[in-house]
């Protein structure tokens, strides 16, 4: 397979270690898991649509895809075992999913939807057969000072702490917590002035 989706953040993972020669990245709607020695390549497939986002675990054993249109998918991948499907969630987002990130323990995946106007962050225990949905969800309302025109793109999990989550858009970024047995997120947006600042940015 040519080609790659370049403008996915984060679309290309390192997937070599001691016993591998591997690299993972998504080309359209299909995932490509490559041995750059060896040549051959393993195709992910099931996607309808162009996938859009990508995480890979810190073992390089688990990856996830995500799609945003119509019958999207949130997929996790065993890629140690042939690239085999081992959770898949159906229309996760109304309209798919914009960015996402897997927790240090494997268990999390949190996702902002491709929503055009008012997204939603959602946290997926894909760990739990239980769990057909989200286990927590918020909508980011423009209230929040975000605006419209700056969406959400960006989203990672403390490495240290999988209760709590970074976000941000184009003018600002979103804290979140969150608790096992409380099915809500608490979050702090810091306001930001130009006094903020002790130097003139630019050149």
């Amino acid at each position: 397979m040519l080609g790659f989706n370049k403008d996915i953040d984060q679309g290309v993972h390192f997937l070599t270690s001691e016993t591998r020669t591997e690299i993972f990245y998504t080309s359209s709607h299909t995932g490509v898991i490559y041995d750059y020695v060896k040549k051959t390549q393993r195709l992910l497939q099931g996607h309808c649509n162009q996938i859009t986002a990508t995480a890979c675990s810190d073992d390089k054993r688990w990856l996830v895809t995500a799609d945003s249109g119509e019958d999207s998918m949130l997929v996790v991948w065993d890629s140690t075992h042939g690239g085999v499907p081992v959770r898949t969630f159906q229309n996760p987002h109304p309209n798919g999913i914009l960015c996402m990130d897997l927790s240090t323990d494997n268990q999390y995946i949190v996702t902002i939807g491709a929503e055009p106007e008012l997204q939603t962050i959602s946290l997926w225990d894909w760990t739990n057969q239980n769990e057909q949905g989200p286990i927590v969800s918020m909508q980011i309302k423009p209230t929040l000072a975000f605006g419209y025109g700056h969406p959400m793109h960006w989203i990672k999990f403390n490495p240290d702490r999988n209760q709590e989550i970074a976000m941000n858009s184009g003018k600002r970024v979103l804290f979140l917590s969150w608790k096992p047995d409380v099915s809500k997120f608490e979050y702090y947006s810091p306001k930001i002035e130009k006094g903020d600042y002790s130097a003139k940015s630019g050149y």
